[in-house]
């Protein structure tokens, strides 16, 4: 008796192979769900690429957060993402440690750092509000829009971390419990990924839909 919202607007695009197929794989999935109960329903988040956006603060932390973790460790060889720079210990085609490299040594130096926080609060009242309007148990979608990318991929540039199609970012930059769950595999044998998400503190419903 699960109600579970389906987040279209978090689907890549049919007209795209590696997207498609992986739709294909979690509507067969959540198809199994419906047989064993659950009944589905169709909703959106209005301006999700947008509220991602303006609610991203992994650039703002990251620096401070991994230079803290770093210092800290008396036998970590390296003591700080300076050094890894400066030392050039790191893959040219990591473009998010590249950004990371440039981010504040505080968090709270970047200028729109209580703009983001703020934004994240609405964010999350956003999508909260989508599950009590339609009185759902959970959120549903794709974790990745695409299949699995190959090293070969990554190396040759054809995707990129900050541009990657993931969507593990809605939970975590709405403060929201999310799970990630095995939904199938691709024609070769690739697996892809289903995530639910719960309103904050509901964890014991997101561990009994999971199961």
């Amino acid at each position: 008796n699960a109600r579970l919202g389906v987040v279209r607007n978090a689907y890549g695009s049919n007209d795209d192979t590696e997207s498609a197929e992986v739709n294909q794989i979690i509507d067969s999935a959540l198809e199994q769900a419906k047989s064993a109960g659950a009944e589905l329903i169709d909703v959106e988040i209005p301006d999700m690429m947008e509220h991602i956006t303006e609610t991203s603060l992994y650039g703002s932390h990251s620096r401070h957060d991994i230079n803290e973790f770093l210092a800290s460790r008396e036998n970590m060889p390296i003591k700080s993402l300076e050094e890894i720079k400066e030392k050039g210990l790191f893959h040219p085609v990591l473009d998010l440690l590249i950004d990371i490299f440039e981010g504040p040594v505080n968090p709270e130096d970047e200028p729109d750092y209580f703009k983001k926080l703020a934004a994240r609060d609405k964010f999350q009242r956003l999508v909260a509000g989508i599950v009590a309007k339609n009185n759902l148990d959970a959120l549903v979608f794709p974790c990745i829009q695409i299949l699995p990318p190959s090293k070969q991929d990554v190396r040759d540039g054809k995707h990129q971390v900050l541009t990657f199609p993931t969507n593990t970012l809605i939970a975590s930059q709405t403060w929201m419990p999310s799970i990630c769950l095995p939904a199938g595999f691709s024609k070769n044998g690739l697996p892809v990924g289903m995530e639910l998400v719960v309103l904050p503190y509901h964890e014991p419903d997101l561990f009994r839909l999971g199961y």
